[in-house]
């Protein structure tokens, strides 16, 4: 299903999170969701959710149920934003609430929505202008963690990258999917250590 590399895009609204923990659950959260190995996908969601959001038991098992229904109404090429939309909020509000309000849900959940829409439109054409995607994964982390998109560039364009190599993966182009995954893992352990980096600033 083509959003589970958009809905890990969700980052941590603390400077507290583990850049290796949390690239560690994202991809392996991914292979497990492309080898349909639904319940450990699960799970690891769960611990992504705990590390990435703080959102406590059993709170996080309703913000995981809302992603993974946000991915299920998106997979179809004809689906009602609106009701993706919803979920994603959903999502948002439990996570916002466990951060005591850090960020506006709507706005968020406008945000990631937005990303997951110009992935789809992208991920098909790997030599396309990844431009776009860098600029909207820069305006939700801004969002998320009160910085300017310029501040958390760098971070964008380390999850792209990261993004990128799975659509290679997924779409049978990769030579090496092992190797691959480990880039993937890489490029998130620095897209979270950048994140981190310019939150702490």
């Amino acid at each position: 299903m083509e959003p589970a590399a958009h809905q890990s895009n969700i980052v941590s609204a603390r400077p507290s999170f583990n850049p290796d923990a949390l690239a560690y659950y994202e991809t392996a959260g991914w292979r497990a969701y492309y080898d349909r190995n639904w319940l450990r996908a699960f799970g690891l969601l769960v611990h992504l959710s705990d590390s990435q959001f703080h959102i406590p038991f059993p709170r996080s098992f309703l913000a995981v149920y809302h992603v993974i229904r946000a991915s299920l109404a998106f997979v179809p090429r004809e689906h009602d934003l609106d009701v993706v939309r919803q979920h994603l909020e959903h999502f948002y509000r439990i996570a916002a609430v466990a951060n005591r309000g850090a960020f506006d849900a709507h706005t968020v959940a406008a945000l990631e929505l937005r990303y997951w829409v110009i992935h789809r439109e992208l991920a098909a054409t790997p030599d396309a202008d990844k431009r776009p995607l860098i600029e909207c994964v820069a305006a939700l982390h801004a969002a998320l963690f009160s910085r300017t998109p310029a501040e958390l560039w760098e971070s964008a364009v380390s999850r792209v990258a990261a993004a990128n190599a799975v659509d290679q993966i997924t779409s049978r182009r990769s030579l090496d999917p092992a190797a691959d995954w480990e880039l993937v893992e890489s490029r998130l352990r620095r897209a979270y250590q950048q994140v981190k980096r310019a939150i702490e600033r």
